[in-house]
């Protein structure tokens, strides 16, 4: 029998990679076709007929696997987004590709069961997002149509977006005329399904959110049904990044994110840090290695620009609207897809007149995550100056301030009470007043505060490179 073999060049050792997870040797080695490596050298996809590689692997044809030689774990890609297993061959035309972070492998298949409606009884291309747990099949023309011939031979893109392939169909593009086969270039990005989850949901809509039962009512209510529209959205950015459990192995959800965020001390006066999302990424890593988000901080109302790059760049911002927030999820001809976690029935950013407010921006990291954030109830006013003379803030006169590199000021608004049908808009000027620098340089600073209330109340947080 055949088996898969990686070479540690640094260290001069030989390790064998397809096996099960517990190390066991697969029944039936390997088939004739070359393994892929992820450019970062930790995964291997490979195809095997071995039926104990992984568990309820009984369909007995070739499948593809995928071994993670940092946590000696092996998964099988060619499985449908329901996990059933595959009712035919997989990777039998040609390698497997995988992306440079082994989050997608591309293969061939002709099984006709791992989307809806594959009744074409042609091998076709399929990518399997492994941090998502989707499978979509991307020999497909603009429309959606299935492919009228079989197609094989491609490769997936380094960073996962686009895949090519050759294919003998002639219907994936007009005026395919050649009668022969061609090479195409598909965009694989449809992989970056985007989850939802909804904060109404009976599991944990009517959890404290935050300590609002010590600390509030706030103006939305103490329940994540009506104040979780941050958490939610965050929840379901946290999930379509891959962080799929909490730093405590819970999965991720608005519940155990704003379990998470009350013990640690994510929330500030009612509102979400949001550099606490990044910092909950951080400590999942640390424990399953999964990616590391960062918060790129604040855009104003009516970026397009930004919001349009973001969603290019596969980084999906999370968009204020009155009394709300919602995650912006994809660019559509005329607006933008969205998850609304309030309202799952808006698709679009046409249901908000396609404007917003503000928005909130993550992207991937693996570098610095150190901030200073400062916090305080409407109307009291923040301004902070750096040994430079540099502001950010406003300040008595009502003079606004972004001086400071990598600064941002900005009111985190009340909330909604989602939790009722018919929820009364808060005031423009209630809310959290946030004032937040990212990588700050090594300096003195100022603050001053600016407020007519005899007292009030500030909230002080420093994070070092790890979101400590």
């Amino acid at each position: 029998m055949l088996d898969a073999f990686v070479r540690h060049l640094d260290t001069n050792q030989t390790e064998i990679v397809s096996i099960a997870s517990d190390g066991t040797q697969g029944s039936q080695g390997v088939e004739f076709i070359a393994p892929a490596i992820s450019a970062d050298g930790r995964y291997v996809a490979f195809v095997s007929r071995s039926t104990n590689l992984v568990a309820n692997d009984t369909n007995n044809v070739t499948d593809v696997f995928v071994h993670d030689l940092y946590t000696g774990t092996t998964i099988r890609a060619s499985v449908a987004t329901n996990a059933s297993q595959a009712n035919d061959t997989s990777g039998t035309y040609h390698r497997p590709s995988i992306s440079s972070d082994g989050r997608y492998v591309f293969y061939d298949s002709w099984a006709t069961n791992l989307v809806t409606n594959d009744t074409n009884g042609a091998v076709d291309i399929f990518v399997r997002d492994l941090q998502l747990n989707t499978t979509v099949r991307v020999s497909v023309a603009q429309d959606g149509s299935q492919a009228n011939h079989i197609s094989s031979f491609g490769a997936i893109s380094p960073d996962g977006d686009f895949a090519s392939f050759i294919s003998y169909a002639n219907n994936l593009i007009p005026g395919d005329l050649n009668n022969t086969g061609d090479i195409f270039v598909a965009e694989a990005s449809t992989a970056h399904t985007f989850p939802y989850f909804s904060q109404k949901d009976p599991n944990w809509g009517g959890q404290e959110y935050d300590h609002a039962e010590s600390i509030g009512p706030f103006f939305c209510g103490t329940t994540i049904a009506g104040c979780g529209c941050a958490i939610t959205s965050s929840a379901m950015l946290l999930k379509y990044y891959g962080v799929n459990k909490s730093p405590t192995g819970d999965p991720t959800n608005p519940q155990t994110l704003n379990n998470w965020l009350k013990a640690n001390n994510g929330y500030a006066f009612g509102a979400l840090k949001w550099n606490s999302i990044a910092a909950y990424s951080v400590k999942a890593n640390a424990v399953y290695h999964t990616q590391k988000i960062k918060f790129s901080g604040v855009a104003p109302a009516g970026d397009f620009t930004t919001l349009k790059a973001d969603l290019n760049n596969n980084s999906p911002p999370i968009l204020q609207e009155p009394g709300h927030f919602i995650a912006a999820t994809g660019i559509q001809s005329l607006t933008y897809s969205i998850a609304d976690p309030a309202w799952e029935n808006r698709t679009t950013l046409q249901s908000y007149g396609n404007a917003f407010k503000s928005m909130r921006r993550f992207a991937k990291t693996s570098t610095d995550l150190s901030a200073i954030y400062i916090a305080t109830v409407a109307p009291t006013e923040l301004l902070i100056t750096d040994s430079q003379g540099r502001k950010t803030g406003k300040d008595a006169a009502g003079n606004i301030y972004n001086q400071i590199p990598d600064s941002y000021y900005a009111l985190e608004p009340a909330f909604l009470d989602q939790s009722s049908g018919n929820p009364q808009t808060p005031p423009e000027n209630l809310g959290v007043n946030t004032l937040l620098i990212l990588t700050p340089d090594k300096q003195n600073f100022t603050l001053q505060t600016f407020t007519e209330s005899p007292t009030y109340s500030i909230e002080f947080s420093g994070y070092d490179e790890d979101g400590d």
